[in-house]
């Protein structure tokens, strides 16, 4: 049988911003095409720093990144853009633009590729309608719920079919039953095929779903089974 195919290799990465000690040390981590894994760790843990590294908002100090088979190292900035088109990122903050409707918000990726405005409509409306917010297309941020403003945030990040979805504490401002929707609608992405990252501290919903975890700990990765901090974690073999 073929290996599955890397879409993220890192090797021994340790990530320094300026003269400060490093925030992430000697960090190896793989991640298969098509695979759901959760980043876990308390706040401060390096987990943010470590997405940042694969959305390539920043280079690593040391070691080797590769995304896609590229070796991140060796690309110029006119390349990064196709790479990043690749990419999907979610954050806690929700990032949507005020004045901006819920379905405006959603095209935003779609506009700056080109896209057909005919195109635009019809998936924007569909991809709402898919997360739940088929009755919300016109509504502005703040007549949203947190809940729904993350949705509005996850369907902007993979209208563009992302390969790699990268959720920096998606549940982060909404409360444990949402926070489990919001995680099932992600496997749903991953069940056609992305690649799903999400970092979070909640260690109770990264037991509760069981997918491939690492702990990030004083900028050190283990990968672990069920995690209850980082307590019981095993460094892979």
């Amino acid at each position: 049988m073929a290996a599955e195919k890397e879409i993220v290799r890192l090797e021994n990465v340790g990530l320094q911003y300026g003269s400060g000690p490093e925030v992430l040390r000697d960090i190896s981590l793989s991640l298969a095409a098509g695979s759901f894994h959760f980043l876990t760790g308390a706040s401060g843990a390096g987990k943010t720093s470590l997405l940042r590294l694969l959305y390539l908002a920043v280079r690593p100090s040391r070691g080797s990144l590769h995304l896609f088979d590229q070796d991140v190292s060796s690309i110029g900035r006119k390349q990064k853009p196709a790479l990043r088109r690749r990419i999907g990122v979610v954050s806690r903050e929700f990032g949507l633009i005020a004045h901006l409707t819920a379905a405006e918000n959603v095209a935003l990726p779609l506009r700056v590729s080109n896209a057909r405005e005919t195109q635009i409509r019809d998936y924007v409306t569909e991809l709402l309608r898919w997360v739940g917010l088929g009755q919300d297309l016109d509504e502005l941020p703040s007549a949203l719920s947190d809940v729904q403003k993350q949705r509005v945030a996850i369907a902007r990040a993979v209208i563009g079919r992302p390969d790699l979805l990268l959720a920096d504490e998606p549940t982060g401002s909404v409360d444990d039953n949402a926070a489990i929707r919001l995680i099932h609608l992600l496997e749903e992405l991953h069940k056609v095929g992305t690649t799903v990252l999400v970092a979070t501290h909640n260690d109770s919903l990264v037991n509760r779903f069981g997918h491939p975890a690492y702990a990030l700990d004083g900028g050190e990765m283990r990968r672990v089974g069920r995690v209850a901090g980082i307590r019981g974690a095993r460094r892979p073999g």
